[in-house]
């Protein structure tokens, strides 16, 4: 449960880092 949470709140985290660069890039 822990392993699989932290997974996908990294995925999380990636994606949202990756949206907010793009963003702040436009």
């Amino acid at each position: 449960m822990s392993a699989d949470g932290a997974s996908q709140n990294n995925l999380r985290v990636l994606v949202v880092s990756a949206t907010l660069l793009q963003a702040s890039s436009r």
